[in-house]
């Protein structure tokens, strides 16, 4: 059985859908790419996922056998879903230890003493390795920082499924490094399986065990990075030829 299974998840906007109909498994202890040109409806898809939007029309949400459909937000990250974005919010007033502890506290049930969420917040911190900064102002953080710092927060809340919202986008060369290694340890040392958009591709193809394809709202092509790069439905959705027409859509 899959870690997290949707069949037949809908979104539409006015009549027109963002997410038409899309069935999709993400495995345990699984790192699953979703990318496709902007517009694709990837954000859309995880924000379903999440409980940030209802479904116009779902046949299934579960996690590990549990439906999840109907639920609030809350509930689904009680639930064992964790959430990091692009630009995560921060409370300027909190140190990151305690920031990073109020994840703690709102994670998966049984919900910590004040005292256990702030052992769960030393603990994530320490993973991220923002160790140094515990007790520093959230406000003083850098954007890499606070991407830690953000991923310390979901990781405190003991999510079973992350997902994660193109944050890998404008890192430097080694930052985007140490958030491919530290992905790599939240599979393999927290046994956390992440479904994340991600516009960059060198780390999609470094980190990935599937990579899946959206384009106006569908899934296009699902499979590993060096299959699905030259798929003629997903050059096609990237570069605008036509299918069968050559080339590559990843990049090399």
């Amino acid at each position: 059985m899959p870690l997290l299974s949707l069949r037949g998840m809908t979104k539409r906007f006015g009549g027109l859908p963002a997410v038409d109909a899309v069935d999709l498994d993400v495995e345990h202890q699984g790192i699953v790419a979703l990318i496709g040109p902007n517009g694709a409806g990837k954000s859309t898809l995880l924000s379903l996922v999440s409980g940030g939007q209802r479904p116009t029309h779902s046949r299934s949400l579960t996690l590990d056998g549990r439906s999840l459909l109907g639920l609030a937000p809350n509930r689904i990250r009680r639930a064992g879903i964790g959430t990091v974005t692009q630009t995560p919010s921060r409370f300027a007033s909190l140190t990151v230890r305690e920031e990073v502890a109020i994840g703690a506290r709102f994670g998966t049930a049984p919900r910590p003493t004040m005292a256990g969420a702030l052992q769960e917040a030393d603990e994530a911190v320490e993973f991220v390795g923002l160790a140094a900064r515990a007790r520093d102002p959230v406000s003083t953080l850098t954007l890499h920082e606070a991407r830690l710092l953000g991923l310390a927060r979901a990781l405190a809340g003991r999510p079973q499924l992350l997902l994660a919202d193109e944050v890998m986008a404008g890192l430097t060369t080694g930052e985007l490094d140490q958030a491919i290694a530290l992905f790599r340890r939240l599979r393999d040392e927290k046994q956390i399986a992440v479904l994340w958009v991600e516009h960059v591709m060198s780390a999609v193809e470094a980190l990935a065990d599937r990579v899946v394809v959206m384009d106006v709202g569908r899934i296009i092509a699902d499979g590993p990075a060096n299959e699905v790069r030259r798929d003629p439905s997903v050059v096609t959705a990237y570069l605008g030829v036509p299918a069968g027409g050559g080339g590559d859509a990843l990049g090399s």
